[in-house]
């Protein structure tokens, strides 16, 4: 299994472990989540990497691009050239990141946390952010804030959990130039998440539970209807998309790692959950 994520401006670092203590390991790579073709990803001068005695690994490689997602193999013996062997064995669970850019300060971002990790709080999760960001975390209609004060100091919110499925609102410094925040994180097996919205075209502030992109009816909102919106966050000013009955006017594509304001007529809620299969690369979406 992948038991974490790094990344820098150049490299990722991915750590975990297996069963198959001092065999071999390969890792292929996404760059979207549910993509058909996985990519075997070379390091060093070999073509896998050995696992340690008891079993755990440390990998790095460069970085490629502002978002990609990672499945580890292992076996008893060696892969060759990217191909893996008749002994392979999938991690049953998914690795990766993605990029969010945020605009300019002060104008505020939309920003939803669509990974896991082990600790779940604005410390460390937007420590890359530059002293005197703000970050907002609303629950139920009430905001709190927490102000990065030094390079790894808060003030403010900062024992409230921003779990996966959680958005919050990002604001820069005034005067400070747009600029890119990565999330890193882990998905894991058997683990749906559940969103709600409120009816009567109420203000819902809401996001999907995963790193994907698409119209809030891709993201699993259960049902839409004609004058229902959904508001995305554009160079720090709410543009509302109005659907039409049969489309959305502007079109509602909403990007990984965003989140977006949504108004709808009836109440309902929406679960999404990875299907990571063991033995293939291909990831399929439950909505229901």
């Amino acid at each position: 299994m992948i038991d974490s994520v790094t990344v820098s401006s150049n490299n990722v670092t991915l750590k975990g472990s297996s069963e198959n203590k001092g065999g071999h390991y390969a890792i292929f790579a996404a760059t979207n989540l549910l993509d058909s073709a996985w990519v075997f990803v070379p390091y060093g001068t070999d073509y896998d990497g050995i696992l340690e005695s008891d079993g755990s690994f440390t990998a790095i490689f460069p970085k490629n691009g502002d978002q990609q997602f990672y499945r580890v193999l292992t076996s008893t013996t060696e892969f060759a050239d990217g191909v893996s062997s008749s002994e392979e064995a999938f991690s049953f669970n998914v690795g990766g990141f993605y990029t969010v850019q945020l605009p300019a300060g002060p104008a505020p971002e939309y920003v939803a946390n669509q990974l896991e990790q082990k600790i779940q709080r604005v410390n460390p999760l937007f420590n890359a952010l530059p002293s005197g960001s703000r970050v907002l975390i609303i629950d139920g209609g009430i905001s709190r804030t927490a102000t990065k004060t030094g390079p790894t100091m808060w003030s403010g919110t900062t024992t409230v959990d921003i779990p996966r499925g959680k958005e919050v609102q990002v604001i820069l410094p005034t005067g400070v130039d747009s600029m890119p925040l990565v999330i890193s994180g882990t998905l894991e097996p058997n683990d749906p998440k559940t969103k709600s919205a409120f009816g009567d075209r109420e203000e819902s502030f809401t996001c999907s539970t995963l790193p994907l992109l698409g119209n809030p009816q891709y993201l699993g909102v259960t049902t839409v209807a004609s004058g229902d919106r959904c508001g995305q966050m554009i160079n720090g000013n709410l543009s509302n998309r109005t659907f039409t009955g049969t489309l959305w006017s502007p079109a509602a594509n909403i990007k990984v790692g965003e989140g977006f304001v949504l108004r709808v007529t009836t109440a309902q809620s929406w679960t999404q959950e990875l299907v990571i299969p063991d033995d293939r690369f291909e990831l399929s979406i439950l909505k229901y």
